[in-house]
């Protein structure tokens, strides 16, 4: 089977990394099927099921509006979330929810840092 590297990034990070032998993608003007030598363009990624095909297995992959690029190396698909369409489990949080962990994240970094700081200000004053 003659393979390309497929790559699929999300806002979260990497979600899928290999070789491949078929990819199949939902786009505005429908199905489009990739293979290896296939001609270099970048197109919109519109949402539903990425299909891929391996040599040992088949992968189906819900995703999100996004973007492909397909160049010498491969294919590389944006998307703003995916989750294996066999595990309901591994969905991706949406953006707000990231939006709102990051600003949590952020709100007890602060905190932290200002009580360190408040405290080596009182060793500084008691010494």
């Amino acid at each position: 089977m003659n393979t390309f590297a497929l790559k699929i990034l999300t806002p979260i990070g990497s979600f899928y990394s290999g070789e491949v032998g078929y990819l199949s993608v939902d786009t505005p003007d429908g199905r489009v099927g990739f293979l290896r030598g296939a001609a270099p363009r970048v197109s919109i990624l519109s949402s539903g099921t990425i299909i891929i095909k391996t040599s040992v297995i088949d992968i189906n992959i819900i995703c999100g509006d996004g973007m492909i690029i397909v160049n010498t190396d491969g294919v590389v698909i944006l998307s703003e979330k995916c989750r294996y369409e066999s595990d309901a489990e591994r969905e991706e949080p949406s953006m707000d929810e990231i939006n709102a962990k990051s600003m949590t994240e952020h709100s007890t970094i602060k905190a932290a840092r200002t009580k360190a700081v408040k405290n080596l200000s009182d060793r500084s004053a008691s010494d």
